[in-house]
């Protein structure tokens, strides 16, 4: 064996090393990536929920029905529910 195949081997064997690691090293960073959004996410919608019931407190309303409009126009009577919803909180903020 001469000295450029020897080279040539250790070469090769290097750059696939090389390539194993980084895989590697990416899988896990995905991984680890995935579970901070993952706690992050749980931990907004947790603070989410505590923010929607400290308003339902404070100003009294009770969160409408969420339904679509239909495309010919009609309001539903949901929809009148969030207008009046919407009003009373403009009413106890001082805001018409």
């Amino acid at each position: 064996m001469t000295v450029e195949q020897k080279v040539d081997v250790a070469l090769e064997s290097m750059i696939y090393t090389f390539l194993g690691i980084f895989t590697l090293a990416v899988v896990i960073g995905v991984a680890i990536g995935g579970l901070c959004l993952l706690c992050c996410m749980r931990c907004y919608q947790r603070g989410q929920k505590n923010r929607l019931d400290k308003a339902r407190q404070e100003f009294g309303v009770n969160a409408p029905k969420m339904t679509t409009i239909s495309l010919d126009g009609e309001s539903k009577q949901d929809t009148q529910d969030l207008e009046n919803g919407a009003k009373k909180v403009q009413a106890s903020q001082g805001i018409e």
